[in-house]
């Protein structure tokens, strides 16, 4: 108040003292000022969106999650608004309070709210969170549902070759197999991604230890594609894998 004043009418001005408080390590006074705001403009996204953070710092948690919800339903002018930050942000409030279930739940519900790119955003958008999170069995659920709504082959593809990663970085190879097959089925046309799911394939039979199966993706791979680049590294990548586990040549 003594700064701007009591009588200051500005939102903006308002925001930016909340801010400036809650970030200086005065959140109660922050929240009075997000609350002055939010009393002339209550549909303020960009200020319930402050307040909630604020009110984070206060163990306030159940009613910032309520308005992160309200945020990723409603976004702003019939807009996602910074859809993964306020994932994200739901998903640590739950994981603070041990539930994260009820985030998982809540995902569930909330792709159905909305439809098109939306929808598709938000299925990614859960997916890549809980996919980092260590969530890996429910982010490819989020992610299958994308696939299923995805017509582009290549964006598919990419879809697939993220998750086989995020198995292997997991270190459950089999799994991560397993998507690399079925990400080569997805356009065999696509000699490039071919490639890298060949190589995927390889990296994943060397994690189980089994190093001829791994080179005979390769090889299989440049006998497939023999007159191109990547089809020629692939070969290089089999000769090279064979000679460093004392492999017979396939």
């Amino acid at each position: 108040d003594e700064v701007l004043g009591a009588d200051v009418k500005d939102i903006r001005l308002m925001d930016n003292a909340g801010y400036a408080l809650a970030t200086t390590g005065h959140p109660e006074a922050a929240i009075v000022w997000y609350d002055r705001a939010l009393a002339i403009d209550p549909d303020s996204t960009k200020v319930r969106m402050n307040r909630a953070a604020a009110l984070t710092r206060v163990s306030r948690f159940e009613e910032a999650r309520e308005i992160y919800a309200s945020i990723l339903e409603k976004g702003w002018k019939g807009l996602p608004f910074h859809n993964h930050e306020f994932i994200e942000r739901l998903w640590l409030v739950d994981q603070h309070l041990g539930q994260t279930d009820r985030s998982i739940a809540y995902f569930r519900q909330l792709i159905d709210m909305h439809e098109g790119d939306w929808r598709r955003e938000t299925l990614q958008d859960v997916g890549n969170l809980l996919a980092n999170m260590g969530e890996l069995e429910t982010a490819w659920e989020f992610k299958q549902k994308l696939m299923e709504e995805t017509e582009d082959p290549a964006t598919r593809q990419q879809i697939v070759m993220g998750m086989g990663i995020a198995y292997m970085t997991a270190s459950q190879p089999a799994k991560a197999l397993e998507l690399f097959t079925k990400g080569r089925a997805i356009d065999p046309t696509n000699v490039d991604a071919l490639a890298d799911f060949a190589l995927g394939e390889a990296r994943a039979h060397r994690a189980l230890e089994d190093n001829a199966a791994a080179i005979k993706v390769l090889r299989d791979f440049h006998g497939a594609h023999p007159d191109t680049q990547v089809g020629m590294q692939s070969l290089y990548q089999a000769g090279k894998l064979a000679e460093e586990t004392g492999q017979p040549e396939l």
